[in-house]
């Protein structure tokens, strides 16, 4: 139900209803609705992970302790589980490099080398358990 303030208020033809309270309870212009807001010095989420990212951890490389950022120990794990064949480490490296500018398309118009290298896949036979030489995407060996 919709009514209207009187005109003894001396207000001008203003409606009362959803979405519109009455002026007495709106903010009044130039104050914030959050009086408070958030205090000085609160760091926000990205100062906070950048941060913590870079503090620096002790590690021990070839018995050699020295220490690095949590990041470069982070990425370092990375790469060294996609060396071992992980496929989330590997996809997620593939994001990164991406992402760095790393996995650009080739440029057409500049000539570029032209490398062949050949995959070799390995299975164990299950009889002999010997590694064996595949041609990748088949059941087939290759004979050396």
């Amino acid at each position: 139900m919709k009514r209207k303030i009187s005109s003894k208020r001396n207000r001008s033809d203003y409606e009362i209803g959803f979405g519109r309270p009455p002026k007495a309870t709106q903010f009044k212009k130039g104050t914030s609705g959050n009086k408070k807001g958030r205090p000085k010095g609160t760091k926000n989420i990205a100062t906070l992970f950048h941060e913590a990212m870079h503090q620096r951890v002790a590690i021990s490389e070839n018995g050699q302790r020295r220490t690095i950022t949590k990041i470069e120990a982070a990425l370092t794990q990375l790469a060294n589980k996609a060396a071992t064949g992980d496929p989330k480490a590997i996809q997620a490296s593939i994001n990164i490099a991406r992402e760095l500018g790393y996995l650009k398309l080739p440029d057409p118009s500049q000539e570029s080398e032209v490398i062949e290298f050949g995959l070799r896949v390995f299975e164990k036979n299950p009889e002999t358990g010997e590694s064996v030489r595949m041609k990748p995407g088949s059941t087939e060996r290759y004979d050396d």
